[in-house]
């Protein structure tokens, strides 16, 4: 506790920290007790889980419904005293509010003349259906109702349209229906989809333990079709086009896919062109196909040989029947658009440049001539981690910047093109979505979000920060959650929260309301809370970028600029306990969890890693590794189980489907194995993505922290369920 005295250069920030204190019970006028008691902090942590803070926030968002004429459209406002519905003339542009919701439009040109079924996919004029059964394609007319099977030879592991050999655990349990993956032709007359061989693939078994509300129950076994890392078994695709009109069948000659989904595919304009974009083993190289939708027969349009931070969708964007092609590449080490011939692969030019990333290709105008996409890092002063929208001439120009507040920006456009409404936001202000034209200029404020619930529980926003890496080479960004009843003159142990791969911040209000867990609940126990992008986040240079398979990555630096973050916010902010530091996360941050704790177990004391993927070799995978490339070079977390020395719990789903409960098993034994205590807790009906929206997987973790780091003992409490069970 005396440890701030030994601070004295940070007196001039602790008095900063004292006034942050004195505001914390209360915001915008409104009084809130501070919590006195363990159970009492409890108590007020439950009120920031994040399915229930985000009933606390009202308006953050719109969304449209456009009239089939582009003049207007309607939009439901969610507020404290319920829905309210508004109607944008797009004239104005000017904004009416309704007495009711409006009723769906009848339009016999693009309604189904019979109910559809759930799992069917409806092409877009209305008239057909693709159905899934007993492995094959299905076509449903939906004047008649007659079903006409398009297939015959589909059987369990090498059926069409669908991964897994049908429905995940995870979905039978939801009784999702299993609808068929592919993409209609733009008159709604074909069906692109694919044909999946799974025959080689491991056969991984989960556990079914329970059988939730039947007495003397008996448990199953379900298995998954699972590729794994460094195998040569993976999923390969065979594309095709099914014609509704007259049954017939189109095999597509391209290069099969490693794993089939509507990543990469799409069709032109007018439909004569299917385009395919495809990565080879490792996803290093990437070239994008035109196929004629008549014949089948396939070109190559352009190859680019670097690596890409966007997926396949958005990785090429085709003019006309691929006349031109807008690449997203790292060829200048930093994300870029390029234009492309698309009948030579040459370079026509660059569209844009420097030292800032492209982060999205939102959508590609042909008339105009002019690409609308997101980008990060490229306007001065602002954070470097806000995406705003910019638009860019394929003629050549600078790009122009269409949001300019310093926030991030979700946009979307309205079908014409014509319109754009945007929804900006920081982690310190609260959302306010607005209509724009296409050119940028702001006409109509549609939503300002009500936050006024959220404050009258004390809420209070976090701080961002920003550190240089270890080798001073970059800007680093976090955020840190404070306790709501901050005491400068105290000493809070700090606690990092994270996902540990790519871009784990989302900037944008109350980000932290993730799946992955929330800081700002755990935050009001009485810990310091700390979200870090390190080097191995995206849309920056990749020279500087530590990559996810990089060993330096791992072997030292991921971790040394954590670490060096960590005694930076010390130095700041003197209440900061780096004796105390905790860490968990969820699946890539469950392994990176536990893995904190043994390969730096002179800082890390406290660990909770939730469905750890803690040796990549065994995960599932999605493409074969980079040519030539070996095993990862440094170890799995069982390899270095004996390094343990803090606190550690290991938590997982019986019934994950994506990280297999064995990887948690594994490391277990290898914990046993060298004679180290660890505590564990499987969770019988839980699965990989509901873990941590599980209010007793929170109250776990928080028991965990409050028994090691705060050193109190946890109260008799329950934390409320996403579905409402539970309670205090």
């Amino acid at each position: 506790m005396n440890r701030v005295l030994e601070h004295r250069a940070g007196k001039r920030l602790a008095m900063l920290s004292l006034g942050l204190a004195m505001l914390g019970c209360v915001s915008n006028g409104i009084a809130t007790a501070a919590p006195t008691t363990i159970k009492e902090r409890y108590e007020r942590a439950a009120e920031f889980l994040p399915w229930r803070v985000s009933k606390l926030v009202h308006g953050a968002s719109v969304q449209p419904n456009w009239s089939a004429d582009g003049r207007s459209f309607w939009f439901e406002e969610d507020t404290v005293s319920g829905a309210r519905y508004w109607q944008v003339d797009l004239q104005g542009p000017r904004k009416t509010l309704l007495t009711a919701r409006p009723a769906e439009v009848s339009d016999s040109s693009s309604k189904p003349a019979r109910a559809t079924e759930p799992g069917w996919t409806v092409s877009p004029n209305g008239r057909w259906a693709v159905d899934l059964d007993d492995n094959q394609i299905i076509r449903v007319d939906l004047l008649t109702g007659q079903r006409t099977p398009l297939t015959t030879d589909g059987v369990a592991d090498y059926r069409y349209g669908s991964l897994n050999g049908g429905l995940t655990l995870t979905r039978k349990r939801r009784n999702d229906p299993d609808a068929p993956f592919g993409t209609w032709s733009p008159d709604g007359e074909r069906f692109l989809t694919y044909r999946v061989d799974e025959r080689q693939l491991h056969k991984q078994p989960v556990l079914m333990a329970t059988e939730p509300g039947k007495a003397h129950q008996l448990p199953s076994v379900h298995f998954n079709n699972t590729a794994y890392r460094y195998s040569p078994k993976m999923q390969r695709a065979d594309l095709m086009i099914f014609d509704m009109r007259d049954g017939g069948r189109l095999d597509l000659r391209v290069p099969k896919p490693f794993v089939a989904s509507n990543s990469g595919v799409s069709w032109s304009r007018d439909g004569s062109t299917v385009f395919v974009g495809l990565s080879d083993p490792g996803g290093v190289t990437s070239t994008a196909y035109a196929v004629d939708a008549k014949s089948g027969e396939s070109r190559a349009l352009v190859t680019d040989s670097r690596e890409a931070e966007i997926d396949l969708r958005q990785r090429f964007s085709y003019l006309g029947n691929g006349e031109q092609v807008v690449v997203y590449s790292m060829r200048s080490d930093w994300g870029h658009l390029y234009l492309h011939d698309g009948r030579t692969g040459r370079l026509i030019r660059p569209l844009t440049q420097g030292e800032w990333a492209v982060s999205g290709v939102v959508r590609v105008d042909e008339r105009q001539r002019v690409v609308y996409f997101t980008a990060k890092g490229r306007e001065r002063g602002h954070h470097p981690d806000h995406a705003h929208l910019y638009r860019v001439s394929l003629n050549g120009g600078a790009p122009v910047l269409l949001t300019p507040e310093n926030a991030q920006h979700d946009v979307s456009f309205s079908p014409d093109g014509k319109w754009f409404i945007d929804t900006h936001s920081t982690v310190t202000t609260a959302p306010v979505t607005v209509l724009r034209r296409a050119d940028g200029k702001a006409s109509l404020e549609l939503v300002r979000a009500d936050i006024s619930q959220l404050q009258a529980k004390g809420w209070q926003p976090p701080i961002p920060f920003s550190v240089k890496s270890l080798d001073g080479r970059s800007d680093l960004q976090g955020v840190l959650y404070l306790p709501h009843d901050l005491d400068p003159t105290q000493s809070y142990p700090l606690i990092e929260s994270g996902y540990f791969d790519g871009d784990f911040i989302q900037w944008q209000f109350l980000g932290s309301l993730s799946w992955h867990g929330s800081a700002l609940a755990m935050s009001q126990l009485g810990f310091a809370v700390m979200e870090f992008e390190g080097r191995e986040a995206g849309y920056r240079s990749s020279k500087t970028r530590l990559h996810f398979e990089d060993p330096q990555m791992t072997e030292p630096s991921f971790y040394d600029d954590r670490i060096h973050a960590m005694r930076e916010l010390d130095k700041r902010y003197p209440f900061i306990d780096v004796s105390r530091v905790g860490v968990y996360g969820h699946s890539n941050g469950g392994w990176r969890a536990a893995r904190a704790l043994l390969q730096h177990p002179e800082f890390y004391k406290v660990g909770v890693a939730g469905a750890g993927s803690h040796d990549y070799g065994t995960w599932r995978a999605t493409a074969p590794p980079k040519p030539g490339q070996r095993e990862f070079e440094y170890p799995t977390n069982m390899e270095i189980a004996g390094n343990l020395q803090g606190k550690l719990l290991l938590m997982h789903g019986l019934i994950d489907d994506n990280v297999h409960v064995a990887q948690t098993f594994q490391l277990a034994q290898a914990l046993i194995d060298h004679g180290k205590r660890f505590d564990m807790q499987i969770l019988p009906e839980l699965t990989h993505n509901n873990l941590w929206q599980s209010g007793y997987v929170n109250l776990r973790t928080w028991d965990y922290f409050v028994e090691n780091l705060l050193h109190l003992t946890p109260p008799d409490v329950q934390l409320p369920e996403p579905g409402g069970a539970g309670g205090h």
